[in-house]
Parts: C-alpha cells; structure tokens; sequence
C-alpha cells in the first residue's frame, strides 16, 4: 500500500496558474505563451521567470508576479505588469554600413536615433543581423545598452553593433565535377568569385545549381570563414541528359492497309564540358514527306553571358517541291529560366513539278529572308515523365518573300503557352496552346505552316494540315498509377484558316494515352482519333503512336 502511495506521489506533476487582479492585465497574459505543466517545481519556476522576461519585452518593465501553493501540485502566480513603455528610442552612433542597414530596415533615422515599437525591439535586432550577413557580415551582432524610462513612458537606449570588415566570396572550389561549365556558374547562377557574401542568396542560388539539367548537387554548398579569406565549396557530380527517343505509327488506308511513319528526335547536352545542346530531329510519314531538322545551341560565348543558335531544317514534299530554312540567332541568357534572341533566318523553296501542277497547286519558286526576334521562358522539373513545368515562347519573324523579281513583305508570329497544374501527388492537368500567324499579301502552298501528329495535334497525319494561321490546344488528365507507370486522356482542339482554299476549319482529337517506365527507357502509347467539325466518327482513322524515349 505504501509502495502505491510513492508511486503515485512521484508520478504526480506540478500545474501552474498565472492570473492577474485586473481584466486588462488577464487579456495581456492570455495573449502570451507559456506552459501549465512540469514534471518539476524548478522547471515552473523556470517558466515563470521566462513568462516575465516575455513581458519585460513587451515594454511592461516593472512587471511582477507572487506565487503561492494551493497544495503540493498547483502553483498559482499572480502578476502585476504596472505601466507599459510601449516605444523605445535608440540612440545610433556615426557609421555608414549601420546607417545603411538600419534604412533598409524601412525606419529613417532623425536626431542621430530611431523610434521603434518595444514589443519589436528583439525581432528587430534579429533582422538588422540578417540584413548585416546579407551585405557581408555574417557575424554581426547587434544590442540594446544603457536603457532608461522617460516621463512620457517610454524607454531610451542606445543601439551597440559589431561587426568586421564586409567578408567577399574569395574562392570557389568545386568538390567533384570539376570540369562543370564555369560560365553557367557566373551568369546562369550568378555565383562568382568576389561578388559580396550573402547567405541567403547563396541558398538561392543553391537551388538554381541544382535546376542545371547537367548537374547534380550531393550536397549543400559549405562556407569556410578565414581571418582574411571566405571560400565557398560546392558539391557536384555530372548528370548525363542525352536523350534519344522516337515513334512509329500505324494508320489504315483507304484500300485497307496500312501505312508506317516514323519520328526520330536525338537530344545531346554537355558533352563537351560547355553547357552545348545538339539536336537533331526526323520525320518520315512512310510516304509522300520526309523532314530533317538540326540545331546546336552555344551559350556564353567567350564567358560572355551572349551564346548563339543555329539551325538547319529540310522539307520534302514527294515530287512536288522541297523547301530548306536556315537561321541563326545571338542568344542572351537574362537567367536560368529567360532567353532573348535576335536573329537572321533564310529560306529557300524549289519547285519539283512541271507549270500545270504548279498552277492547280499554287507552288512557286522563292525565297525569304527575315530579322527575327524571341522570348523563351521554360521551369523544369525533376519529374522523370514531365520534365517540363512550364513553358512560354513568343517568336516574331518581318522580312520579305521573293518571287522572281516581286518582292511581298511578311510577318510571321509564333506564341506557345504549355503548363501542368498539379492537383496532387498523382493528379494532374497539363495544357499547352500553339499559335502560327503568317501575315502576308498573298499566300503559296509551299510556305504555309504544316502541322498536325503527335507533336501538334493528336490523332491526324503528320504534317497532313495546312494554313496561314492555326491554333491547337493539347490537353491531358494525368494519373500516376506509382512511380513507374501513368496514364492519361487526350483532348485536342485545332482551329485552321487556309487563305488559298479559302477554308475555315474546326479540329477535334480524343484518345487515351499511358508512359512507362522500363530498363531501357520511358515507353509511352498513345491512341488518338481526329475529327474535322461536322465528320463523322469513323474507326479507321485512329492513329496510334508508339514512343520510345532512352536516356543516356
């Protein structure tokens, strides 16, 4: 029985009431925190003297509390928190870095001094260290001294600082990938040796770093304080991003056959140790067409933050003509994510008919050249099937297209908007809208923009659509199933106008579509069928895709 009664006793915890005598007071006190239960008497008293010193802070400086037992478990304390100062006045001795930290702070200093809120005075304190590190003094500390009461209830004090010298990145060693492209460091992530240390934005631009498709960081990076240097260390390893991927499809003819095309698409990065992309691009519809599409993308020229593009792409159509683009565009990279370009692009298009077929086809020699400027905008992810969270391109091409000798002024304008909203961990929705926009006096079939397939709009022929001017609108609901494997619907839009038909048309695609994850790539099967407005749905015209997409 005994036994039971000290068991009880030492597992008994000690509850602690904090009251005050006046409402106003009680308000003052709910409004702070402080616990009720301890598992000791000195740990209450602990809390009591922490619960004060709050108060203090809060400008009540002559607060007081009594503390009386009721029994051996409950302690009650009455506080008393007197008159409240609710405004300090700091006293700021001359100095020009404290001076500029303090006016970041937003509060302009008047008569040598500033007036602050005594309830902010210790928050305040911690963001006047944080702005000091921020602007290369990491070890700066900051204190209020000599503090007095005022006849007007307020406080006076005077603002004491210490800080060094301002501390510079004075290195960068890199712990791994050493040969990693020193230009994306200096203007892609805008860390460089000399520039001003500041914590934070070295966090940032931790992240940037690990955004680098190339790259990935092991580790944060590490900051080494020397008496007279700071050195900063990186930690990374290379990430092979070569991609090779691409489809065949099937599609029945007419005569209850079917016919094969094909897609090719080889994406080589940094292979050089330079941040370069090489790309190169085919496609074979398996009958009367065949596209090659090659571009190489070098960027920071000469350490510079300038790089150039290049491109060269080549259209069959059959016997009928045959059209070549070149281009080349001096890229300035704003950051990570932003590009500019202004460039010059060419082309040239042969007709391979005799003057009949031309005349029933409206296809004519020519050639164009124009100035063209863009803007790209592109946030990747780390998801292994959706690389790409967002997308924006604008594109803008003026010059002129020549025929013979008559020379007709064009503006071609190009706008793609593609993003995936994330519902959760498994649901999503992605969109993407592509518009083309050929303004010109007169139009021929070999220039207009050829579009339709996998890439552009699901469920018709590759290239199959021609018009001056067109929008689609590709949609997904996608669901992970796991890691491994998703599946998702496929809703396509399309609108045409096609200036030498004289022809408005509305598109429609629908279909289901599933990507998985195997040994030697990222499978995906897609099954989509295109209407035009007012067609019948007929099965035939279903298309399926195939995808292989293969990371080396």
């Amino acid at each position: 029985m005994r036994q039971n009664m000290s068991a009880q006793k030492n597992d008994a915890r000690i509850q602690l009431e904090i009251q005050s005598n006046l409402p106003s007071e009680s308000a003052i006190l709910d409004n702070t925190n402080y616990k009720t239960t301890f598992k000791d008497k000195q740990s209450a008293l602990d809390e009591l003297q922490n619960l004060n010193t709050q108060l203090q802070n809060l400008g009540h400086l002559d607060s007081t509390y009594k503390l009386t037992t009721k029994n051996d478990t409950l302690y009650i304390a009455t506080f008393l928190l007197d008159k409240s100062y609710p405004y300090i006045t700091l006293k700021i001795k001359k100095n020009k870095d404290l001076e500029s930290y303090i006016t970041q702070t937003g509060y302009r200093i008047k008569n040598d001094s500033i007036t602050i809120e005594t309830a902010f005075a210790k928050a305040y304190l911690k963001k006047l260290s944080s702005i000091a590190s921020n602007n290369g003094n990491p070890f700066a500390t900051f204190q209020i001294a000599n503090i007095t009461k005022t006849t007007q209830h307020n406080l006076e004090g005077t603002l004491k600082y210490s800080f060094e010298n301002r501390r510079t990145i004075d290195k960068i060693e890199i712990e791994g990938y050493t040969n990693v492209p020193k230009s994306f460091l200096k203007h892609s992530v805008k860390l460089k040796e000399g520039e001003i240390f500041n914590r934070e934005k070295l966090n940032k631009q931790s992240k940037e770093l690990s955004s680098l498709p190339f790259v990935n960081q092991t580790k944060t990076p590490q900051v080494l304080f020397n008496p007279d240097s700071t050195t900063v260390y990186l930690y990374l390893e290379r990430k092979n991003v070569n991609k090779f991927d691409g489809f065949l499809g099937f599609a029945n003819e007419e005569d209850n056959s079917f016919s094969l095309n094909g897609y090719l698409d080889l994406l080589l990065t940094n292979n050089f140790n330079y941040g370069e992309t090489f790309i190169l691009n085919y496609k074979a519809d398996g009958g009367d067409q065949s596209q090659l599409h090659l571009k190489t993308k070098l960027p920071y020229l000469f350490k510079s933050p300038l790089g150039i593009e290049a491109s060269l792409n080549l259209f069959r159509k059959d016997s009928t003509f045959s059209t070549t683009q070149q281009s080349l565009d001096l890229v300035y990279q704003l950051n990570q994510k932003n590009h500019l370009t202004l460039g010059y692009e060419s082309e040239q298009s042969e007709n391979l008919n005799d003057n009949t077929i031309t005349q029933l086809l409206n296809l004519e020699d020519f050639t164009s050249k124009r100035l063209t400027t863009s803007f790209t905008h592109q946030n990747l992810s780390t998801d292994l099937f959706f690389p790409t969270k967002r997308r924006l391109y604008f594109r803008a091409a003026f010059g002129n297209r020549e025929i013979t000798e008559n020379l007709d002024k064009q503006i071609s304008l190009t706008a793609i908007l593609e993003n995936e909203f994330t519902l959760s961990d498994k649901h999503s929705i992605f969109a993407k809208n592509t518009t083309q926009y050929l303004i010109s006096n007169n139009f021929l079939t070999n220039e207009l923009y050829r579009f339709g397939g996998i890439l552009t709009l699901r469920g018709f022929e590759e290239n199959s659509l021609l018009a001056n001017l067109y929008n689609t609108l590709n949609t997904e609901y996608r669901y992970k199933l796991n890691e491994g494997i998703y599946i998702n619907s496929i809703l396509d839009l399309g609108y045409l106008e096609n200036r030498i038909e004289k022809t408005k048309q509305t598109l429609y695609s629908f279909g289901l579509g599933t990507g998985i994850q195997t040994k030697a790539g990222i499978l995906k099967l897609n099954i989509a069928n295109g209407l035009f407005d007012n067609q019948e749905f007929r099965f035939s015209d279903t298309k399926l895709h195939v995808i292989l997409e293969v990371s080396f």
